[in-house]
């Protein structure tokens, strides 16, 4: 089974799902409850492989964000068409990495995540500083030479997540406006809702949305 696959099987459930349920919150659970993550399968050209490590795919909007924001009816599912298609970031695959502790830590914003990546390769303090130490995280970090450039030319992310200076862009922000600094709270787990911390009316949300559709033009499976 390919990303691809398992995407149409989504859409797919989504149509049974409302053809026979409908579009309110109980039909909202039996697709929760039935959707398969397409992040976790490998593209066309087979998992995201460097040096010997594995990385998972990371599409950045996770289906319980997207209903958050727009519900569960055409909206949602024309987001989900749109900006789970391709899938963007990918990171190594290892219990307690980057992925998972950046929804814990990092309140899951890719911005400040890649500027915890920058800081640690430039030998400043970072939040997720475990993570990085985990053997495959460290192992990617090494085949890098710990060179933020190095890794975001990788990801292909230049010129979208960061300027042509490798600054990292505030997502919160519309113009392209650098993020200098984290959050001194992000010391510990924030005391926040996982799904409600992008905030109610989020410019956060719809500036990850730009910022995919540029990477979708730029990016097939």
């Amino acid at each position: 089974m390919r990303y691809s696959d398992i995407y149409s099987y989504d859409i797919e459930l989504y149509g049974f799902i409302k053809q026979k349920y409908g579009t309110g919150e109980d039909a909202w659970k039996l697709f929760y409850e039935s959707y398969i993550d397409p992040d976790c399968y490998p593209s066309e050209q087979g998992k995201k492989i460097i040096n010997n490590i594995k990385c998972s795919f990371d599409s950045l909007l996770s289906i319980s964000r997207i209903h958050y924001y727009e519900g569960f009816g055409e909206s949602f599912i024309e987001t989900f068409k749109t900006y789970r298609k391709n899938p963007v970031f990918s990171f190594p695959s290892e219990k307690g990495g980057i992925n998972t502790s950046r929804a814990l830590y990092l309140e899951d914003r890719i911005d400040h995540t890649l500027l915890d990546i920058k800081n640690y390769c430039e030998g400043e303090k970072s939040v997720l500083y475990k993570a990085y130490t985990k053997k495959k995280t460290s192992e990617w970090i090494a085949y890098f030479n710990s060179d933020f450039e190095k890794i975001v030319n990788w990801l292909g992310i230049n010129g979208v997540f960061v300027n042509d200076k490798y600054e990292v862009l505030d997502l919160e922000k519309e113009e392209d406006i650098p993020l200098k600094a984290l959050n001194q709270e992000y010391s510990k787990i924030r005391d926040k809702n996982y799904i409600g911390a992008w905030g109610d009316a989020s410019a956060y949300y719809k500036n990850v949305k730009n910022k995919l559709d540029i990477m979708n033009s730029r990016t097939q499976i």
